[in-house]
């Protein structure tokens, strides 16, 4: 279902008004952190190239944020090319990789080559931490995909096809990418995560290309492919809650010809400028990447079961595209999230705080609900459009019940 509010609308009426607005506080969390950390990244990138002092680096954050505020404001085409464009420069040198290393590929000599390598492999709390969680990152952030139905044709199929082969592609690249890494020269024993920026070093081994500068681009540009389409998200998220009443009204001004949220630019600006300068000079072993993740977490938890609802309670709306994994496929995702939730509280002990920041951020957004947004909330014009066979039928029900 497209909706301009993502997860938040497809929850809200699926799961009610309150878990609805639970999952729209997790997006914003979630949206909110990403883009910060994405600019962290994108600033220590410039540093690194650049030889400069890290004391500049909020002068990157500033300039980061006022351009991509900038772009926002414009909105339109411009924001998706310069989309495109760094999706491009993230992705070929991937691409450029997996060519070169697969013409040298040798799994026995290379990735044998370590004696110890299956002993090695971690388990336990090590398999937790590192195995089974760093995979979590890899699909972040593609719920935002149904925030763009009001700009494109055929929303209810370009986007969830979006989506289908964007998770292919992720999917395909990543294990290529992991055999690769252990049929090639060094083979597998090599800690590239003690490498500041391990497409270059994979890149020299391959090719014998060595430039810093290359290695840095790459992280520039997924860092702004983040900080430009999240940023986005996080505009948009926060204006649509403005629109069904659960923010304040003058959140749902907008400017210009493509209607983009400013004032709800202004004020995520703003906040994440003030976030990242705080981090950057009060709390520097803080790690907002490490925050991010947990409300993506419960984000998913309340979609896999919104989408239970939808394909049961909601079976006589009009579909354009069916999940192929349907039920089971949200049953299995719901199984996999939790265990994720239960391995974060168990076995990722560093994340206790950042567990904690989001249940104090959602415990103050549920008194918020209750003190403001519950008796202020109503279902804006294109809540009712979208979803108004769905209304009616969980008003039937209500009426058969009582």
């Amino acid at each position: 279902v497209p909706f301009s509010g993502g997860a938040f609308g497809y929850c809200r009426c699926a799961l009610g008004p309150f878990w609805g607005f639970v999952v729209g506080a997790s997006e914003i969390l979630q949206y909110f952190t990403f883009v910060a950390s994405s600019v962290q990244f994108g600033s220590t990138a410039v540093t690194f190239a650049l030889g400069a002092s890290p004391d500049l680096e909020p002068i990157y954050y500033l300039i980061i944020y006022l351009v991509t505020f900038f772009v926002q404001l414009r909105g339109g085409n411009l924001l998706w090319n310069i989309v495109v464009v760094c999706s491009i420069v993230t992705i070929f040198p991937v691409i450029l990789f997996l060519f070169g290393a697969f013409l040298n590929f040798d799994y026995n000599k290379y990735a044998n080559a370590a004696p110890n390598m299956y002993e090695s492999f971690p388990s336990g709390d090590g398999f937790m931490r590192s195995a089974f969680l760093g995979p979590s990152y890899f699909y972040i952030g593609i719920e935002m995909l149904p925030q763009v139905c009001n700009h494109v044709r055929d929303p209810n199929i370009t986007l969830p096809r979006g989506m289908y082969y964007g998770c292919i592609l992720s999917t395909v690249i990543a294990l290529l990418a992991v055999i690769a890494c252990a049929g090639t020269t060094p083979g597998y024993g090599v800690d590239l995560s003690a490498v500041s920026y391990p497409m270059d070093h994979i890149l020299w081994e391959v090719y014998g290309i060595s430039s810093d500068v290359k290695g840095v681009l790459f992280v520039l540009s997924s860092s702004l492919v983040c900080v430009f389409s999240l940023m986005y998200s996080s505009g948009h998220q926060m204006g649509s809650l403005a629109k069904s009443g659960l923010l304040p009204s003058f959140m749902t001004k907008t400017y210009g010809p493509h209607q983009v949220p400013y004032v709800c630019l202004i004020i995520s600006t703003l906040l994440q400028f003030t976030f990242c300068c705080a981090v950057r000079f009060k709390f520097p072993e803080f790690s907002m990447y490490k925050l991010l993740y947990i409300p993506a977490l419960f984000v998913y938890l309340g979609s896999f079961a919104a989408y239970i609802v939808f394909a049961t309670r909601f079976k006589n709306m009009q579909r354009h595209w069916y999940s192929p994994l349907g039920i089971t496929g949200a049953v299995v995702g719901i199984i996999i999230d939790v265990v994720m939730i239960a391995s974060t509280f168990g076995y990722v002990l560093d994340a206790n705080v950042y567990i904690g920041i989001y249940f104090v951020f959602i415990a103050l957004s549920i008194v918020y609900y209750f003190a403001y947004a519950q008796h202020h909330q109503f279902f804006s014009p294109e809540e009712q459009q979208r979803f108004l066979k769905a209304y009616i039928t969980n008003v039937n029900k209500r009426k058969k019940t009582n």
